[in-house]
C-alpha cells in the first residue's frame, strides 16, 4: 500500500493509518454498474480497497454517457459490457486494486456465489427487485451492504449493517414494479447520482475504518434544496430480519 497515494485520505479524522490499512483489506462487490455503480466504483478504487468485483450483464448505450462516469463513446460504439468497460478505467486509476468484472445478471440462483469472499456490498442497481434480493441475501450471509437510489433530482441512501435494521425496516415491503417510477420515465441528473454514490461510499469507508454510521435513511432533494436524516429502528415484524430478534 502506497502511503503517499492515500496521504490526504489518511489525514481525515476517523481514517488515519490504521483506518487506511483496514480499507486496503476490504473486498467489495458492486451490484449494477450503471450510474450509481460507476460513481461508487470509481471512489472505492481511488480510496484503495483491496479488491472490487463488478457485477452487471448490460452493455453500454448512448443514453448512459450523460451520467455513467466510467462509460465513454468508444464503449458505446463497440457495445462493450458495462462491467468490462468500467473495469478497464478502474485499473488505470489504481493498479494496486484487483478489479474483477463479471458480465452476469444478479439473481436468486447465483447471488451467494457472486458474493463469495466479499466483505462489503454496494447497491448500484436501478430496480427494487434486485435490491430486496440483496437485502435478503446479505442478511443471510451477514454482509454489510449500502443501499442507494436516485430519480430526477432526488435520492435515498441507507446503510444495512449486521444486527441493525434492514432495507425493509427502512422503506417497507417491496412495491409492484408498475408502482415504482423509473429514470426512463422521470429522468435523473448526474449531480444527484454523484451525491448518493458519495454518501454510500463515505458510510462504507467509515465502517471499514471501524466507525460505522448510525442507521439513518438520508433523503436528498435538490428540487426543494432539502437534506433529511430519518432515524430507522428495527421492525420486530420484519419478515427479513425480525425473526432474528424474537
Amino acid at each position: 500500500m502506497s502511503e503517499s497515494r492515500y496521504n490526504r485520505q489518511m489525514l481525515v479524522e476517523g481514517i488515519g493509518e490504521a483506518g487506511q490499512r483496514r480499507i486496503h483489506k476490504a473486498r467489495v462487490a458492486v451490484v449494477g454498474v450503471g450510474a450509481l455503480g460507476c460513481a461508487i466504483s470509481d471512489q472505492l478504487v481511488r480510496a484503495g480497497v483491496r479488491s472490487i468485483r463488478l457485477i452487471d450483464d448490460d452493455v453500454a448505450e448512448i443514453s448512459n454517457l450523460q451520467r455513467q462516469v466510467l462509460i465513454n463513446e468508444n464503449d458505446v460504439r463497440q457495445r462493450t459490457p458495462k462491467a468490462l468497460a468500467a473495469a478497464d478505467k478502474l485499473r488505470m486509476a489504481n493498479s494496486e486494486v484487483e478489479v474483477e468484472a463479471l458480465v452476469q445478471r444478479f439473481t436468486s440462483e447465483n447471488a451467494k456465489e457472486l458474493l463469495s469472499e466479499i466483505d462489503f456490498v454496494f447497491d448500484g442497481t436501478d430496480n427494487f427487485e434486485t435490491r430486496y434480493l440483496l437485502n435478503q441475501i446479505c442478511f443471510d450471509l451477514g454482509l454489510p451492504w449500502f443501499f442507494g437510489g436516485v430519480l430526477g433530482m432526488s435520492g435515498l441512501s441507507f446503510p444495512v449493517l449486521p444486527g441493525g435494521p434492514c432495507l425493509q425496516c427502512a422503506i417497507g415491503p417491496r412495491l409492484a414494479d408498475d408502482q415504482v417510477p423509473t429514470t426512463s420515465e422521470r429522468g435523473v441528473l448526474s449531480s444527484i447520482v454523484a451525491t448518493i454514490a458519495s454518501i454510500e461510499v463515505v458510510r462504507a469507508l467509515r465502517t471499514m475504518a471501524g466507525d460505522p454510521p448510525p442507521p439513518n435513511l438520508i433523503v436528498v432533494d435538490y428540487q426543494r434544496e432539502s437534506f433529511r436524516v430519518i432515524e430507522i429502528e428495527c421492525d420486530a415484524s420484519c419478515p427479513v430480519c425480525g425473526a432474528s430478534r424474537a
